[in-house]
């Protein structure tokens, strides 16, 4: 099977990420506007976290991974829920704090 994707027509990583963005803004502000499934948006949460985390260890720099525009509630409840999915307890990231002292 040929490829037939043209690579000047590919979107770059800042133009699907910029359009990921608007429409997860859209989302939600307004009720009416069409949601990502639950699982479309663990899959886009897990490729964000996965490519950072790939990054990090790659190159041992721990550029922040968000914006000013996150809030504490917004960045605890995320934390909060990736900590029970992974099983992970307050000692556990403790360690991880520590590492990079």
């Amino acid at each position: 099977m040929v490829d037939q994707t043209n690579s000047e027509h590919k979107p770059t990583a800042a133009q699907v990420v910029n359009t990921f963005v608007t429409m997860m803004d859209e989302a939600r502000r307004d009720q009416t506007t069409s949601r990502p499934s639950d699982v479309d948006l663990a899959r886009a949460v897990t490729a964000a976290i996965k490519l950072y985390a790939a990054r990090a260890e790659q190159t041992e720099q721990y550029p922040l991974p968000l914006t000013s525009e996150a809030t504490t509630t917004d960045a605890i409840i995320a934390i909060t829920e990736m900590m029970r999915f992974t099983d992970l307890n307050a000692f556990d990231v403790n360690m991880w704090l520590s590492r990079r002292q």
